[in-house]
């Protein structure tokens, strides 16, 4: 009981400081994930390794798609695709700012996370269930709710969805953006002729 109290005392603690787009990721999460006092007391309580899983801040290095064949022929080719289809993604979601620096996501153990896009900072609460994920924002907060799968390794993470969810995501995210609508359009055509597709984010962990 005791050392449940003091992990929400130091998570409390780290939680009230301001967070703001610049601060966000190297803040909170930095602080939850990079603190010994925390990690050691989080993981005596919870059991989890904080150096494991998507716990950590990552950072965006490209698009990442999936296209899926009926056999071993067909998923060869199918993986060449996705490789060529995220190279045509690409620049246009630069256009709309979701490019490296300027679009990262944080994971704390407490299964919070923190989206920062822009000058804005977004955050939430996500589940994992093997390489299930579930990303929920906070209340208040006008972006849905997504659903996908997340393959991580130590220094980089896969977060794929279902190709039209990510681009509503996408929507709302750059709302403000000028010309956004007509480029995430654009995304759209690229990849409309692939049923069943998945669209995600390939991330990089930030040192």
């Amino acid at each position: 009981m005791k050392k449940h109290l003091i992990a929400l005392a130091a998570l409390a603690l780290l939680a009230s400081a301001p967070l703001s787009a610049q601060s966000g990721l190297g803040g909170l999460l930095k602080n939850l994930t990079n603190n010994e006092t925390v990690k050691n007391v989080l993981e005596s309580v919870t059991g989890i390794s904080l150096n494991t899983s998507i716990v950590g801040n990552w950072d965006f290095k490209g698009s990442a798609i999936a296209l899926s064949g009926e056999d071993i022929t067909a998923n060869v080719a199918a993986a060449a695709a996705s490789n060529t289809l995220a190279a045509q993604v690409d620049p246009y979601l630069e256009k709309i700012g979701v490019k490296s620096g300027a679009f990262q996501l944080g994971f704390a153990a407490d299964s919070s996370f923190a989206l920062v896009y822009g000058e804005k900072l977004y955050s939430g609460t996500y589940t994992i269930k093997g390489s299930d994920i579930t990303m929920t924002f906070a209340k208040g907060v006008k972006l849905p709710k997504i659903s996908g799968t997340a393959s991580v390794t130590s220094d980089n993470l896969k977060i794929l969805f279902k190709a039209n969810s990510v681009l509503k995501l996408l929507k709302k995210l750059t709302a403000a953006t000028a010309g956004s609508n007509q480029t995430i359009a654009t995304v759209n055509t690229l990849i409309k002729n692939y049923s069943g597709m998945q669209l995600g984010f390939d991330l990089v962990k930030m040192k």
